[in-house]
C-alpha cells in the first residue's frame, strides 16, 4: 500500500468512527457515558456531560485534528513499513 492511501484509510476511518461515537452521544447520552465510563474502569464521565446543547463548532474542530494526526499516523507506518522491507515491495 502507498502512504498516502494508508494515511487517507485511516484519516476517514477515524473520521467515520468519530461521527458514529457523537450520534450515540447524541441520541442516547445517558447509555453512551455509562458505557464510555465502563470501558475506562469506572471513571465518573458523567461529570464531563455539558448542561446546554451540542456544540458542532467543538465536533469539528476535533474532526479535524483527529483526521489529521490519523493521516500522520497511516503516512508514517505505511513509510516506515516499506522502509524496512514491508509492504510487498
Amino acid at each position: 500500500m502507498k502512504p498516502v492511501a494508508s494515511g487517507c484509510a485511516l484519516a476517514l476511518t477515524v473520521l467515520l468512527f468519530y461521527s458514529l461515537c457523537t450520534v450515540a452521544a447524541l441520541w442516547w447520552p445517558d447509555a453512551f457515558v455509562a458505557f464510555v465510563s465502563d470501558l475506562f474502569h469506572g471513571m465518573d464521565f458523567a461529570r464531563l456531560m455539558p448542561g446546554q446543547g451540542y456544540n458542532w463548532r467543538s465536533y469539528f474542530s476535533a474532526a479535524w485534528v483527529m483526521g489529521l494526526w490519523a493521516f500522520a499516523m497511516g503516512f508514517t507506518f505505511t513509510w516506515l513499513a516499506r522502509k524496512f522491507g514491508g509492504g510487498g515491495h
